[in-house]
């Protein structure tokens, strides 16, 4: 598939710069335009694999696949070590089938890196290999800033799990190590400092939202992204049985520490997603803990029969599953709904590329201006450029695109009475119309 959203926006032009420049780890090695604040390791990692391997589209996201694949292994390795193999087994075809985790997959975005990292250093501070620890959440915070949450959330979790100790040399070294990543972070940032003057990239910062209703709203989108939609409210309402299980069995909570650890982190982030800027697969950090805390929940609450267990986990699964192949969305990269909406604008540039519209004046939406006037997100066929802008129509537009993922839906009653319809395409649930002006 070609590149999409902030692949073609973003992300794909930083790394394609640092490979001009050659890769690196430091602020400066691509100009904050490129980079947006951003610490450097994802763009070091895809543009070290590109000048080794290929830039090819296909190649690239072999790469993304990759780490995908690192995440479900880790995973397993985190789950089977509370459960037993067969629910780690179940556990780890749940979050495979996913729709966020199947759409960002093969994405070219740091979150599947986020994620994979965030479970490693989970991992190792449950394990109580700090030293390790150090090392993963330096390399997480290196991957998003926001990788910073969790590890406050480590050392508030280990601060108040061992206050009792807090005179002991052992606590100090330990919270010590814990405390390493943030130290990085902040030797980023003093390195960012140096060379563009700032802390953060002002676009972000501006981001940040105070209005109550606003924070209201975006933590209720969140939270019913984690727990409920896409066939999430099955593995949530079997947790809650699970639970209810268990207190009339009248039996002890095993594993409470990971288990009140997975839930600070997810409530922790939902809060932060709530005031910084929000969109839904930023949630894909804290998606495997909701499921992982889940199979460890409904793990203790198991009946006698092996046989009886598997089957109610398959009823937990394919919900999720059948939510993923046939729910989607408007127009994100959050579901599998990217892959119709697609084949759609590769029509649409073709038919553009087909009637020699390069001196035209095309308007269309944000997805379909980055397919025309950029080679970068692979859609264009030939080295000739289009001329394309975002809405509104103005006096010079020859050509209007309108596509379901656009801003606009139909033309405007103006525009009705100025341009005539020439193209159709449709493939599943997205479509896309295009437009002429009417010669006078």
């Amino acid at each position: 598939y070609p590149y999409i959203w902030d692949e073609s926006s973003s992300y794909m032009p930083a790394i394609t710069k640092m490979i001009e420049n050659g890769p690196g780890l430091l602020p400066g090695v691509i100009p904050m335009t490129y980079s947006k604040g951003h610490p450097l390791l994802f763009y070091f990692i895809f543009s070290s694999w590109i000048t080794v391997f290929s830039n090819k589209i296909f190649a690239v996201r072999i790469l993304a696949l990759l780490i995908s694949c690192c995440t479900l292994v880790c995973f397993h390795k985190m789950t089977r070590r509370y459960t037993n193999n067969i629910i780690a087994n179940i556990s780890l075809v749940l979050l495979s089938v996913q729709s966020l985790f199947l759409a960002q997959a093969s994405l070219i975005l740091p979150e599947m890196l986020l994620t994979l990292l965030v479970i490693i250093t989970f991992e190792k501070f449950i394990s109580k290999k700090y030293i390790l620890f150090a090392i993963f959440g330096s390399l997480m915070v290196l991957t998003k800033e926001t990788a910073v949450v969790f590890i406050a959330c480590f050392l508030l979790f280990y601060f108040f799990e061992n206050l009792k100790t807090i005179h002991a040399v052992i606590f100090w070294k330990e919270i010590s190590l814990i405390s390493v990543p943030l130290a990085v972070y902040i030797l980023f940032l003093v390195f960012h400092y140096a060379e563009f003057d700032t802390f953060f990239y002002e676009g972000h910062i501006n981001f940040i939202d105070y209005n109550l209703e606003n924070i209201f709203r975006k933590f209720n989108s969140a939270a019913a992204n984690i727990f409920t939609r896409y066939g999430r409210n099955i593995i949530l309402a079997a947790s809650i049985l699970s639970v209810a299980i268990l207190l009339f069995r009248k039996k002890k909570f095993r594993f409470t520490k990971v288990l009140l650890l997975s839930f600070l982190l997810a409530i922790t982030y939902l809060i932060f997603s709530s005031f910084n800027f929000y969109t839904h697969r930023y949630l894909l950090a804290i998606l495997p803990f909701f499921i992982f805390a889940a199979s460890v929940i409904i793990y203790q609450a198991r009946f006698k029969n092996k046989f009886l267990n598997i089957f109610l986990m398959i009823l937990v699964v394919v919900p999720s599953l059948y939510k993923s192949l046939n729910e989607t969305d408007g127009g994100g990269d959050y579901d599998l709904g990217y892959t119709q909406y697609i084949h759609v604008h590769k029509e649409a540039v073709a038919f553009c590329e087909e009637n020699d519209w390069y001196d035209k004046q095309i308007c269309c939406g944000t997805n379909l201006v980055m397919a025309l006037n950029n080679k970068i997100p692979g859609y264009l066929s030939t080295e000739h450029t289009f001329g394309a802008t975002r809405f509104p129509v103005t006096d010079s537009t020859e050509i209007v695109i309108i596509d379901s993922t656009g801003p606009n839906k139909e033309l405007s009653k103006n525009s009705k009475r100025e341009f005539v319809f020439s193209k159709h395409f449709e493939y599943k649930k997205h479509w896309s119309n295009i437009y002429i002006r009417e010669k006078e």
